[in-house]
This record gives C-alpha cells, sequence and structure tokens, in this order.
C-alpha cells in the first residue's frame, strides 16, 4: 500500500489515506499524502468496538495521537476522521472536531468505493481551500487580539518602542516574566499586554495585588481553603490560581509577599501543584505567573527578605517599564489619549488645552509618572470653563515652572492640540532616521508604519539627510 501511495504522490495525483494507528499514519505522512483520515477503530466487531463507541475520550486520545504523529513529520497533511458511530450527534461532534483540531467528518464506518480521481482532486481542493482560509482567519484573530492589547499603551519614543519589542518576544514563550518600574509607569498595561497578545488570550486573566491583603488571608487568597479550615471559613473558597488554571496569573506587588508564604509559591512555579488551606488534596495547574513590583528585588534578596530561587523563578525575563521623566517627548500623545478618554467619560462633546499648558507639562519630572499625568488632566478638565483646559486648572506646584519655554513658543494663543502634536511627530521621526542611519525602509519598520506613510512625513516636515 505505501508503494503505491508513493507513486500516486510522485504522479501529482491527489491522495487521501486512511489510517488505523500511528504507525500507518507516520508512513502515510512520510509518503507525502494530501490528506489523513483517521480511523475511530470501533468496527473491529466484538465487545471492544462496543466499548471503545461508547467512549468518547478514547476516541479523542486515539484521533490526536494519529494527527500528532502526522504534524510531526508534516503540518501541512489535511486531517479528517472516519467511521461512523456516536459523533454523527453534531455536539458530540463540534467537541470532537475542537479537541482533536479535525477538519470534518466522513460518515459511515466502511466504504464500498474509493471515489475517482476527479472527486478527490476536488474534494482535497476544497478542503486547502478551507484550510487556507481557517488558518489566516486565526492569524487575523491573533493580529487583531496583539493590536487590542497594545491598544492602552501610548508612546512612540525609542524606550517605549524597545519595551513593545520585547513584551511582543516574549508573549508567546510561555515563560514567567517580572515587570519591574517605578509607581505609575503602567506595569499592569504591560501586563495585560503580555497575556492577550499570547497563546492564553481565550484564557482567564486574574490579578491579586499582594500590598493591600493581609498576610494570614494572602495564603488563601492564593492557594484557596476548605469549610472550617480556619475562624471565619464559612464555606469553601477557590484561590487565584485555580481561578487561572490554563491563563495569566498576576502578582501586583510581588516583594510584599512573606518569606514564610514564598516558599509555597515557590513550589507551585516548580511543580505546578498545591493544597488548598485545609486540604490534603493536591491540585494541579497550568498557569503563566506575571509579577510586577517597584521595589528592588535583588536589594530583597541580599537582606534576606526575599527568597533568591524565588526571584530567578519569577524572573525568566524581566521587562523596565520606563518613567515618564526618560520619555517626556510621549507626554503631548499620552495628553491626546486622556482627553478622549475624558471627552468619552464626561460626555464631553469638545475639550482643548491651552498651549501654554504643555510647556509646564513638559518641564515637570512626574514622580507620579503616567498616573499622575493622568489624574491631573483629568482633574483640570473637570475644573475647567469654556471647554479649554488652562494653566489655572493645574495644581499649585505647577506655577514655579510657567515662566519656562524651552520646549514650546507658540505664536499664538489659540493654537491647538494638533499643531504640537506635529511638533512631536516631527522630532520622533527626524530621532528614528538619525538612529537608523537614515535608511527609510528600517526607519518605518521601527515606527511601525509604511515606507510611503515615512516618505510622505519626510516631505511635510522638509527633513532631509
Amino acid at each position: 500500500m505505501e508503494r503505491f501511495t508513493k507513486k500516486a504522490v510522485e504522479k501529482g495525483l491527489y491522495t487521501i489515506a486512511f489510517v488505523f494507528n500511528k504507525k500507518q499514519a507516520r508512513a502515510m505522512a512520510e509518503a507525502k499524502v494530501d490528506m489523513v483520515c483517521a480511523h475511530l477503530g470501533w468496527t473491529a466487531g466484538g465487545e471492544k468496538g462496543i466499548k471503545t463507541r461508547e467512549d468518547i475520550s478514547e476516541k479523542i486520545k486515539l484521533v490526536k495521537d494519529i494527527f500528532s504523529t502526522v504534524e510531526a513529520i508534516n503540518p501541512d497533511i489535511l486531517h479528517m476522521i472516519y467511521g461512523g458511530g456516536d459523533i454523527q450527534n453534531p455536539i458530540k461532534a463540534n467537541e470532537f472536531y475542537k479537541e482533536t483540531d479535525t477538519l470534518g467528518y466522513i460518515g459511515g464506518s466502511t466504504f464500498e468505493r474509493i471515489p475517482v480521481e476527479s472527486s478527490i482532486k476536488d474534494t482535497v481542493s476544497s478542503f486547502k481551500n478551507f484550510y487556507k482560509l481557517q488558518k489566516e482567519n486565526i492569524k487575523l484573530k491573533e493580529e487583531l487580539n496583539k493590536k487590542k492589547s497594545f491598544d492602552n499603551l501610548v508612546g512612540h519614543s525609542l524606550i517605549m518602542q524597545q519595551m513593545y519589542e520585547l513584551i511582543d518576544k516574549v508573549a508567546n514563550k510561555n515563560v514567567n516574566v517580572l515587570v519591574f518600574g517605578e509607581s505609575g509607569t503602567g506595569k499592569e498595561l504591560v501586563t495585560r499586554a503580555i497575556h492577550y497578545s499570547s497563546q492564553r488570550t481565550d484564557k482567564a486573566f486574574v490579578k491579586i495585588n499582594c500590598a493591600t491583603i493581609p498576610e494570614k488571608l494572602l495564603e488563601s487568597e492564593l492557594f484557596g481553603h476548605e469549610k472550617g479550615s480556619f475562624t471565619g471559613a464559612a464555606k469553601q473558597r477557590i484561590g487565584k490560581f485555580e481561578l487561572a488554571d490554563g491563563g495569566t496569573l498576576f502578582l501586583d506587588e510581588v516583594g510584599e509577599i512573606d518569606i514564610n508564604l514564598q516558599s509555597k509559591l515557590l513550589r507551585v512555579l516548580q511543580e505546578k501543584e498545591f493544597e488548598r488551606v485545609g486540604s490534603n488534596k493536591t491540585i494541579k495547574v497550568d498557569v503563566r505567573v506575571i509579577s510586577a513590583t517597584n521595589k528592588d528585588l535583588w536589594q530583597a534578596v541580599a537582606e534576606g527578605k526575599f527568597r533568591e530561587d524565588l526571584f530567578y523563578r519569577l524572573n525568566v525575563v524581566s521587562i523596565n517599564t520606563p518613567p515618564l521623566r526618560k520619555h517626556k517627548e510621549d507626554i503631548p500623545l499620552l495628553v491626546n489619549s486622556f482627553i478622549k478618554q475624558i471627552k468619552e467619560k464626561f460626555d464631553i462633546k469638545i475639550l482643548k488645552i491651552e498651549p501654554r499648558v504643555f510647556d509646564v507639562l513638559m518641564e515637570y519630572d512626574w514622580p507620579g509618572n503616567v498616573r499622575e499625568l493622568k489624574n491631573n488632566i483629568e482633574r483640570a478638565a473637570i475644573l475647567s470653563e469654556d471647554k479649554t483646559i488652562k494653566l489655572e486648572n493645574l495644581p499649585q506646584y505647577f506655577k514655579k515652572f510657567t515662566k519656562q519655554q524651552d520646549y514650546f513658543n507658540p505664536s499664538k494663543e489659540n493654537d491647538d492640540l494638533a499643531a504640537h502634536l506635529a511638533t512631536f511627530e516631527k522630532q520622533i521621526i527626524l530621532n528614528a532616521l538619525e538612529e537608523q542611519q537614515w535608511n527609510q525602509t528600517k526607519t518605518a519598520e521601527m515606527l511601525g508604519i509604511s515606507r510611503k506613510t515615512l516618505y510622505n512625513k519626510i516631505q511635510k516636515y522638509n527633513l532631509n539627510n
């Protein structure tokens, strides 16, 4: 049979192989057939056939083993199943297709004749088109999820672009990540971007702030507890690790976890198992852990306040969220984003910002980072009159910056936000061109725009090497 199949492939004929086991699947995959149809294995008759017919989990395992064998050799071979039985039920069929990643089902437990060549060709062509479309849809969904995950991260500065690249690289690697940075720099946004850009995007994203929960309750929050396991445990509680099974657990302020609890956290990371408080039953989980801290964990390790082995388990890859003072050129973009949010939140149709306000915002060093900037813009919007944010709407401590004009010299009092955004766009493009030694292709890739768009911007701002 293998010899005839290989000859058919060599002649360019469309070939469908019907297989019963992994050995046959391997041989047909190596023969480079177009499609493998896995037999469900219950037509042998007797008690064995009846038992297998009733056991859908056994069918799923059989088919998955066959298809994984085929994929390891040639991932382009199409997958089908045949063999009749109870998966003709549409509910069970959908479950089966989802679990086994198969394209479809050929009914009937036996075949009296194989289709003629032209029919096979049409059938395989149809499935190839369907398979291609399915893959394109999956790819499109992944791209949309990625775009959605980055929507709340604002900034075109070089330091932010470098952070985006790192997020993109680590997202699908399924390793634990430690996000560190000052308070207010957007560590949670980075964590969510990683999760929603990963293969776990459809699974749970569970957050816990380790700094806001009393030490005695944190273990229960993480691992859950049984009824009556301690005073006040009136009912069973599911912990965050169980809730995040298959998805991502975000441990915010991980540096605040007590040293005694750290050993239990280490065990989960190493063994992927734990017990609820008050229980001896071991629970296994598949959880990706992303942690965040504004502390120097190296210093905490040196002082004996944080376990070194736990630190390495959490810190497979680290991402630093930069303080706002290191990328002030992103302030106009951030302000523009916040104004859009404020207009939607408070149902405001028009909201402008006085140009002189930008001078002050650019001079200030923002110890509270992006969070402080957002809070001040929202406060100023609430206090503003005639739908324009002015200097007097800012807190008093900004007054000492009002006379400095290092970043803007507005020629008109009514200059709008677009003019200032254009100024910074020009500077960002110029910086990128210099960074890439005026290579427009590389510069366009770095900025995430097309080469044509970059060319138009260069002409617009009269940028010349």
